[in-house]
């Protein structure tokens, strides 16, 4: 199979791109016609590449490393940078998007926060002011300009608990105030426009577990616990127990055992019909509860 085009997304490791896609298309370049100008020793095989990201939200995650190890995996780093062309997405005055060209040892500052602006219409004015603040400081966190110090950021101050929150009993509780005899009088959609604006972000899977746990609690009736079905294709079963699998915890995944009440945001982990709004990342709210199936 011959390719002309290969695109990654996500990518801020540079091990990985290297290691990764020159391989891809050096290979790729050998099921190719020898007629269509491609060499195995050029770099990707030839094939042009497109390595989509953005450094600014997230370095590289390389467990027990240094600052310095972190920065050098970064893609910019890559033997390969001063060969890439950059292109930078920006919008125009007209409804469709444009690609504007910059050079690696120019400055482009992002001129629009396209999250914050496809929920614009239905701002008013002072969320508006308030939502342009919030993607300018986003903006001094990725270019530095929100740095205290070298090795830290200042927050502004509503993003801030009070200094008397200080667990997660605590957060929990500012987060989602309302009692649980309230919410079990709310309506259906009384409960969406709760749940809607209200979310803990964790950097761990285990805290988001023990924090899941914690939030059903505070909710009204008797939770129910569903299990996975797990097992072992073409393998040893002995390699692999059923209880090992069990016990895995996988970023993107549920676990093994996951509880659920009536009226408790769940979140979609894949693309089930992206044309309905049903995307991965989509949250939802449980309406029912059945030993076979769980509508939401």
């Amino acid at each position: 199979m011959f390719s002309s085009l290969a695109i990654e997304d996500f990518v801020r490791l540079r091990i990985r791109v290297h290691g990764t896609l020159n391989k891809t298309g050096s290979g790729r370049v050998n099921c190719g016609s020898p007629s269509r100008g491609r060499s195995s020793t050029a770099r990707f095989g030839g094939v042009t590449v497109v390595l989509a990201g953005n450094p600014k939200q997230c370095l590289p995650v390389i467990p027990k490393s240094s600052p310095t190890q972190i920065v050098d995996a970064c893609i910019m780093n890559a033997d390969f940078w001063g060969e890439v062309e950059v292109l930078h997405l920006s919008v125009s005055s007209s409804p469709c998007l444009t690609f504007r060209p910059y050079t690696n040892n120019g400055t482009v500052r992002a001129q629009t926060n396209m999250r914050l602006l496809a929920a614009a219409d239905r701002m008013t004015e002072t969320e508006r002011a308030k939502a342009q603040g919030f993607a300018d400081w986003l903006l001094g966190v990725g270019d530095g300009s929100a740095n205290k110090t070298e090795d830290s950021i200042a927050l502004p101050r509503e993003f801030l608990l009070p200094v008397t929150t200080t667990n997660r009993s605590g957060l929990i509780r500012h987060v989602y105030p309302v009692p649980a005899l309230e919410l079990d009088n709310m309506s259906i959609g009384e409960k969406i426009e709760y749940f809607r604006d209200r979310a803990i972000l964790a950097p761990k899977n285990s805290q988001v577990g023990q924090i899941n746990d914690m939030v059903l609690d505070l909710l009204p009736g008797d939770a129910q616990t569903f299990y996975s079905a797990d097992w072992v294709e073409n393998e040893d079963e002995s390699l692999f127990s059923i209880e090992y699998l069990q016990s895995l915890n996988i970023a993107g995944m549920a676990l093994h055992a996951e509880k659920f009440k009536v009226g408790c945001p769940v979140m979609l982990l894949r693309n089930l019909d992206p044309a309905a709004g049903l995307c991965n990342g989509t949250r939802l709210l449980s309406t029912r509860l059945h030993t076979r199936w769980r509508p939401s």
